[in-house]
């Protein structure tokens, strides 16, 4: 799954809840809406917060919440952030807004596992213990997952090509999905080395291009 991180925001604006709490709400591009409590020490008129809002909006709308975030860090050192105080604020309160918003690891969801049960080369109990484990192992598979955002088109994984499926003696059929400046995630099929390729892979591979078409779509809708 993606990260929040890697959305990209339409809008951001920041509203007073009560003393001290400052209740930021970010519009995505996508039509994600995502609110947070800021607890804030500093004080911030309404009217600071009105053009607080129009400031980052303006500056970064378009921008993933993790370019945001590097970008205001970078901020923090310019003469002139030093010399404007309202700036100041707009900073600390941006970066506020986007830190520990979402982690910035992946979420890994596996469905169907237990559908390997019919497979000849898990019949043996040790091999079906091993294989299970081996699926629990999200961090190993995000990694490998994540070895694969930066490529494009179908990735076709087939057992000593990487660690992972050399190990357990799998094959992962996977595709990126998302625009090609901003990759989301990947969706794929994981299985045994002799898997139906001719079947699998045209599947994950339209799979891949209807959500980045559904996503893109969603986007222009709201612009």
């Amino acid at each position: 799954m993606p990260t929040l991180l890697q959305f990209a925001i339409r809008s951001m604006d920041f509203i007073h809840v009560a003393e001290a709490r400052i209740l930021c709400i970010i519009v995505g591009t996508n039509g994600v809406v995502v609110n947070k409590v800021i607890e804030t020490r500093q004080p911030v008129t309404r009217d600071e917060l009105e053009k607080i809002s129009r400031h980052i909006t303006a500056e970064f709308s378009g921008m993933t919440l993790d370019a945001i975030r590097r970008r205001l860090i970078g901020l923090t050192e310019a003469e002139r952030a030093q010399r404007d105080a309202m700036l100041q604020k707009a900073i600390s309160l941006g970066i506020e807004a986007v830190n520990d918003l979402a982690p910035v690891e992946h979420e890994l969801y596996v469905e169907g596992a237990a559908s390997i049960l019919t497979k000849p080369e898990y019949a043996d109990g040790d091999a079906l213990r091993k294989t299970f484990l081996a699926l629990q192992e999200k961090e190993k598979l995000i990694d490998l997952l994540n070895s694969c955002l930066s490529e494009d088109g179908l990735q076709i994984l087939i057992g000593s090509e990487t660690d992972f499926t050399q190990v357990h003696n799998f094959s992962v059929v996977a595709r990126r999905y998302g625009s090609h400046s901003a990759p989301l995630g990947m969706v794929g099929i994981i299985g045994p080395m002799r898997m139906e390729y001719a079947r699998m892979a045209p599947l994950v591979d339209y799979l891949g291009r209807a959500l980045t078409r559904k996503i893109e779509e969603e986007q222009e809708q709201q612009q």
